[in-house]
Order: C-alpha cells, then sequence, then structure tokens
C-alpha cells in the first residue's frame, strides 16, 4: 500500500455504528482548472533520496507545528466525513475543532496556523469573527465549499428553512458584505466541483478558488454490472437518504404510478425507508443482497460532490440520474450506461411528466443487457488528493508541484557567506560572518528595530551561531524545507573575481555551494541548482570594509579562467539547464561594457558547445535598464534599486508599479522580496549612514505583491521565462529571508506555497 493510501475501517474511524449517506457532497482528487479525471496521486520515488528514511522523517518533525482550527458545527453526513477523513490520514497535525465564538475567542493563533471554515450553520460564529482573527493575527482562511450557505444576504446560522441547498437558484440575491469580504480575505477557495466553482464566481472574484474533488475512493469509469433479472422483478436503488433536495417527490411518485413495465414488477428499494440504512463499508454488500439492477440520483437541486456517486460509479450498476450540480461533471455525458432525466434545475417541476419516458429507456436497457456485465471496484481505500498532500504533509518525497512548476519555476536566491572566510576576517574582524554581526546587533540594541534571526528550531540549531553553510546536515535542511514549499531550486551567488590580493583565490564562498554539487547534499531529481555572478567589486565599495583589491578587470583572459571554473559546476546533474544549455545569471551587467557581455556571451556558448552543451542560456540582470533590453540578451527583472532609491523604501509603492506595469509584455523572469533592512550587515564596522530601510510592507502588501508578480505567469511563456526569482532563501544580514525565522517560522514560505495552490 503506497503512503499516500489509507484503509479505514468506517465504525472504528466515525466511532458509531450508522452513518446517513445522505447529504454527503464533495470528494477531492485535484481537478484544477481544466485538468479532469485525475485519479492518481503523484509520490515521488523515495530512492531519489539516498538519506536514510528515518533521518528524514526526524528533519522533517520540525515542519509539522502549524494548528489547523476547523471551524464547523454539523456533525453529520458529508460535512463530518470529510473533515474526518482530513483528521485521520494527517495525525501529525493539530486539528482543533470551533464549533462556537467561545472557544474562538480562547484561542491565540499566529501566522502559520490555518482557520479550515467549513461552515458557520448552526454556530454563533458570524464572519467578522473569522475576519478580526486575520487582521490581528494574519493566520490562514481556508473556506472549505459544502453547500450554498454563503449564498445570502442573511447572516443566519439557524435557519428554519434548508436555503444552503437551494440559495444559489434565488434571482437577483446580493450576498452579505462581510461573506464578501471574508471570502476576498481567504487565502484558498476550495471548490468540490466546477458546478460550484461557476455559480461561486457569479458572487466572489475566483482568484484563489481551486477546484479539488473531496478525499473519497477512487473513482472507475471502468465499472460495468447488470444483475440476472429473477422472477421477473427489477430492483431498483435509492441508495441515499430521502429528502426532498434528493429529490424524494420524485421518488414517491415514481413508487406510486410506475410500478410495473411490460411482465416484469419494479421493487424500489429505498434506504431508511423499505430496507434498513447501511455502513458505510456496506454498500457494496447491500447492492448484492437485494439484487438491484440500477440506482436512482433524482436530485431537486445540484449536489455539491456527492459521495454517493462514487460508490454508485464504482459499482458498475447503470444510473438514472438528473443531470444537474456535480453530476453533470462527474457522470461522462453519451454514455448508454448513464441516463440522464433533466439537465436544468428549471426542468424539475415536470419531471413527473417526463420521468416516464425516461425510465422506459433504462429499463428496455436492464432487460436487454442483464446478466451480460458484472465488473465493480468495491476497494475501501481512500485516495488524497494532491491538494491536501499540500496542504498537510510537509513530507518533501511526496508533494508534487509539477502542475505549478510547468508554468512557473519558483527560485530562491542563495547566500553562500555564513562560514568563515579568509576575505572577511581581514576586511572585517576574525570569524566575521552576518550572523555573528546579528547577533551583536541585537545583544547591543535590545531596543532597536526589530530583526528576524533563523530558527534553532526548526533547522535543527543547538544555538545561533551553528548557522554554519558548511554544515552539509543544514544545507540539506534547508534545501528539505525548500522543496516542501514549492521551491524549484536555488539561485546561488558565485562570487568570482579576476583580483584577489587577500588569498589570490578567484573563487570565493565555494566552501559552502560545493557541498551542493559533491554529493554531501542529496538534491534528487526534483531541486535545481543555477548561478547568479554577484560580480560587484569589493574594493572602494561603501557596503563593504576593504582596502584590499578584489574586483574584477573584464577581458578575455579573465572570462576564459571564469568559464573554465564554470564548466566543472555546469556538468553536474543538479545544475538547471534548459534545452541542455546551462543558465547563468550575471547581476551586476551595467558594471561591464555592452561589447564585453556579447563576448562572455560568445565566449561561454563556444564553450558550452565544446563540453557537449547546446549552448548557454545567459540572462542579465535589468534593474538599471527596466523596459528595455540594452543588451539584446535574456534579461530579468530584479528588485527595485532599494539600495539607492530612497522611493523604493515604500514597498506600497513597489506593489503600485508592479501592478501598473502588470501586463503581458512583462514575459522575463520577475522577482518578489519580502523585507530590506541592511542594520545588522552595517553595524560592525560602523556604516550604519548607508543603512536602508523597508516600511510599510505589510503581510496584506507583500501577499498583493506576490499575487501580482505570478498573475504575469499565466499566459504562455518560453521555458528560460518561467524562472521566479524570491530574494531571498537567506540574506539574514538584510533581514530578507524566507527560510523559518524565529520570529515570523514559516510566514513567508506559507504565503508562497499558497500562493501556488491558487495559481494551479
Amino acid at each position: 500500500m503506497l503512503n499516500n493510501e489509507v484503509n479505514i475501517n468506517k465504525k472504528e474511524k466515525y466511532g458509531f455504528k450508522r452513518e446517513l449517506i445522505g447529504r454527503e457532497r464533495p470528494n477531492l482528487l485535484v481537478n484544477i482548472k481544466g485538468i479532469q479525471n485525475i485519479n492518481k496521486i503523484s509520490v515521488a520515488k523515495i530512492n531519489d533520496n539516498k538519506i536514510p528514511v528515518a533521518k528524514i522523517n526526524t528533519r522533517m518533525e520540525n515542519l509539522m507545528n502549524t494548528n489547523v482550527y476547523i471551524i464547523n458545527n454539523i456533525y453529520g453526513g458529508g460535512t463530518l466525513k470529510y473533515k474526518n477523513d482530513i483528521k485521520e490520514k494527517y495525525k501529525h497535525v493539530n486539528f482543533v475543532e470551533v464549533p462556537d465564538k467561545k472557544t474562538l475567542d480562547s484561542i491565540k493563533l499566529n501566522v502559520n496556523d490555518v482557520l479550515f471554515v467549513q461552515q458557520l450553520l448552526f454556530t454563533d460564529l458570524a464572519p467578522r469573527d473569522i475576519l478580526n482573527i486575520k487582521y490581528k493575527y494574519a493566520s490562514k482562511i481556508i473556506i472549505s465549499i459544502h453547500d450554498f450557505c454563503w449564498v445570502t444576504d442573511v447572516l443566519n446560522n439557524h435557519p428554519k428553512q434548508p436555503y444552503y441547498q437551494w440559495s444559489y437558484l434565488i434571482p437577483n440575491i446580493k450576498i452579505h458584505d462581510d461573506i464578501i469580504e471574508l471570502f476576498t480575505q481567504a487565502d484558498l477557495v476550495i471548490h468540490p466541483s466546477y458546478f460550484t466553482y461557476e455559480v461561486y464566481g457569479k458572487w466572489f472574484s475566483t482568484n484563489n478558488f481551486i477546484v479539488s474533488y473531496h478525499n473519497d475512493y477512487r473513482i472507475d469509469y471502468s465499472t460495468k454490472s447488470i444483475p440476472l433479472i429473477h422472477n421477473n422483478q427489477i430492483n431498483i436503488g435509492v441508495m441515499h437518504e430521502y429528502m426532498e433536495y434528493k429529490g424524494s417527490e420524485v421518488i414517491s411518485h415514481l413508487v406510486k404510478n410506475i410500478i410495473r413495465y411490460k411482465s416484469y414488477s419494479l421493487n424500489y428499494l429505498i434506504v431508511g425507508k423499505t430496507i434498513g440504512i447501511y455502513q458505510e463499508d456496506e454498500f457494496y454488500e447491500y447492492v448484492k443482497k437485494y439484487n438491484i439492477h440500477f440506482l436512482l440520483l433524482l436530485n431537486k437541486w445540484g449536489e455539491t460532490y456527492c459521495y454517493s456517486l462514487t460508490k454508485y460509479i464504482n459499482s458498475g450498476l447503470p444510473i438514472l440520474y438528473n443531470n444537474i450540480g456535480a453530476c453533470k461533471y462527474r457522470i461522462p455525458p453519451n454514455v448508454e450506461h448513464y441516463k440522464k432525466v433533466i439537465d436544468n434545475e428549471d426542468e424539475y417541476s415536470n419531471i413527473n411528466n417526463m420521468i416516464g419516458e425516461r425510465m422506459k429507456d433504462m429499463l428496455d436497457y436492464i432487460i436487454k443487457e442483464n446478466g451480460k456485465y458484472n465488473k465493480e471496484n468495491t476497494s475501501n481505500i481512500i485516495y488524497y488528493s494532491p491538494l491536501f498532500e499540500n496542504l498537510f504533509n510537509f513530507d518533501a518525497r511526496i508533494i508534487n508541484y509539477s502542475n505549478v512548476h510547468a508554468k512557473v519555476k519558483p527560485f530562491c536566491i542563495y547566500f553562500p557567506q555564513f562560514h568563515t572566510l579568509e576575505e572577511n576576517n581581514k576586511n572585517y574582524y576574525l570569524g566575521m560572518t552576518d550572523i555573528k554581526n546579528l547577533q551583536t546587533y541585537l545583544k547591543e540594541n535590545e531596543n532597536g528595530h526589530k530583526l528576524m534571526t533563523p530558527s534553532n528550531e526548526i533547522l535543527n540549531l543547538s544555538e545561533p551561531f551553528k548557522y554554519d553553510l558548511t554544515d552539509s546536515t543544514l544545507i540539506q535542511r534547508q534545501v528539505d524545507i525548500a522543496k516542501s514549499f514549492g521551491i524549484y531550486g536555488f539561485a546561488v551567488y558565485y562570487y568570482w573575481f579576476s583580483v584577489n590580493s587577500i588569498t589570490n583565490k578567484n573563487l570565493i564562498m565555494d566552501n559552502c555551494f560545493n557541498r551542493f554539487f559533491n554529493g554531501n547534499v542529496t538534491l534528487g531529481n526534483n531541486f535545481k541548482i543555477y548561478f547568479i555572478w554577484a560580480n560587484e567589486d569589493w574594493s572602494n565599495n561603501a557596503a563593504f570594509n576593504t582596502q584590499e583589491k578584489i574586483y574584477n578587470v573584464y577581458n578575455v583572459d579573465n572570462f576564459r579562467s571564469n568559464i573554465k571554473i564554470l564548466m566543472k559546476y555546469f556538468k553536474h546533474a543538479n545544475y538547471y539547464k534548459i534545452d541542455n544549455k546551462p543558465v547563468f545569471y550575471i547581476h551586476h551587467p551595467w558594471l561591464i561594457s555592452t561589447e564585453n557581455i556579447y563576448l562572455f556571451n560568445n565566449l561561454l556558448n563556444q564553450a558550452c558547445i565544446a563540453a557537449g552543451f547546446n549552448g548557454v542560456n545567459l540572462v542579465v540582470n535589468n534593474m538599471h535598464d527596466q523596459y528595455e533590453n540594452k543588451y539584446l540578451i535574456n534579461k530579468y527583472n530584479h528588485n527595485p534599486d532599494y539600495k539607492k532609491n530612497p522611493l523604493t523604501t515604500n514597498y506600497l509603492d513597489h506593489v503600485k508599479e508592479n501592478q501598473y506595469t502588470n501586463d503581458e509584455s512583462l514575459n522575463y523572469p520577475a522577482s518578489m522580496f519580502f523585507d530590506f533592512n541592511n542594520t545588522a550587515r552595517l553595524y560592525i564596522p560602523n556604516k550604519l549612514s548607508s543603512v536602508t530601510i523597508i516600511y510599510n510592507n505589510t503581510y496584506q502588501a507583500q501577499a498583493a505583491n506576490l499575487e501580482v508578480l505570478l498573475a504575469r505567469y499565466k499566459s504562455k511563456r518560453e521555458e528560460i521565462n518561467k524562472i521566479m526569482l524570491f530574494n531571498s532563501w537567506n540574506e539574514w544580514g538584510e533581514n530578507m529571508a524566507i527560510e523559518p525565522s524565529t520570529e515570523k517560522g514559516y510566514t513567508y514560505l506559507n504565503m508562497i506555497k499558497f500562493a501556488l495552490l491558487r495559481f494551479m
């Protein structure tokens, strides 16, 4: 059994003897916009990960610190089944039931927590209560659609009439403003079918909608079963609750008026009325016990999902159904085995006049084909949606972001410092790293600006100074975490200088990034590395403290020396290549003349071809050339020049600029940053006069910026332009790290993850 399959005994699972089968709506298997009938969950091969499984599991335990607060007060039917299936599978997650306002008010949440809102029916909670939590703690909100309780202009959690079954049919209904606001602020709105996606799309923005069938048995459309007719009796099954929205009116009409056909008597087997209520795992036994020949699914209003439908199809029995709601999307059209009665809810008022002809068609089919087919699928293994694997299962071996990565490839800029360098020892002080600067600043400035620090707990560090990037175990941890949040790889700063008077080495910080290539860190097949040449001189630079000679001279000989070193890395399987062309970025191309950019490109391209590649993908930063292409070479859009342009220190201005320029012509790689504050980096020795601090970078502003940038990737792009840079994974000296911090935990990674899930 695969590790994403759970064989569930429903009696033990739900803790009661009889589960009513009606009111069962959704079932989940990601069916993201335009991707239909995905019945397999991709599971990465464990063999790709050479690290012992026990070691990986130890690493992953620290990821599982999110609380999920389930807001719901319905303890029956499909709503309960949906919730319990999730809780049964993801036992490592701390699920907390929130049935009322008192419970919600007693909770102190954090930004990594999730409010999982099923519905507010039969609670004393209002949408504003959920919104207040969001605004206070910046916690995540996931709304899981189960019915149409949100399609209302009145906040009434205890309706006398069950409007939530049919409110979507009320013409010109206006949705309450608080509900609109709640949906707008939600990080995800999960729809169990395209039916609900389209219906809710009439009143709500679909920007945060995602279609994903409920966790359910795998649906098997290959089944086909029509048992033999005995004693001229045709048995007709109604295997769901007998109530109005399930079509009790038309079923009652059939029982009274259509009881014989030709020489055959018709026997209606109605669960809870003419036969007993079955347990979840007894469905197929009932079908055989009563020799049922076909099934009725004659809803008055559209089902949002319908767990019963999965069992109906897997039984192989013919189905006479109303082609409304989720049935329209889940029952294959134009298949003789499935016969529809009505095509829209308006026709239901005339269904008693229509049903006779449809019954005749079905009965003729049963009589003609009886005994010919006997293929069913009675498996009771529940298959879990890739969406929930992404939301709740933090094991990087299981999560599959392939649908996202086909459109956008998120890379995090990776700063390979954080270990002792002779260059830093001489330029600053013995043992200097940005972590030491950061810790010194925090120790000496208790009331200073709040800066983030690496999370010792999540990164498995015994103390802050163990953040040392010559430790392969730490780098492995970073890779595992990045994978689990949908990051495609690291774009590593590459420090190569033609002149280095301190050590005479051209390449600096390779003691860190060599570990990505020498086997000390296991990347697997689905995590890539490429270099960004950080070619800015260290000499005569206000941001550095060196009087030594560390700089670049751009000429043929130096280019060839650099290229010779690059070739060793390009040949590694995990170095990122597109069409067998290594990807290489230049971070400060304006320091190189246009002629020398072309020269370097030509030399690098020739060397790559000679080494067996198809050439090179050279990409230059256009931060100083934002709306032109001075070099006529691939470009990427780095952040605004926040170190030099004071206007960019207001994050809201940056967001507005991105929104203003958000058109399809910007089809080159974008970059996203969340914060910038280089106080710690410039603290020792004192260069605080050059400090830059970003302000107004609220959670809401950051999330809005991320959505704007991701939206650019929805249109078709060349592969080289599918890269999206996040700045950065670990620039702790500039307060712009997105890896887990003591102060924010997984905040930034969760923001990215939810944005990627919505992007699907």
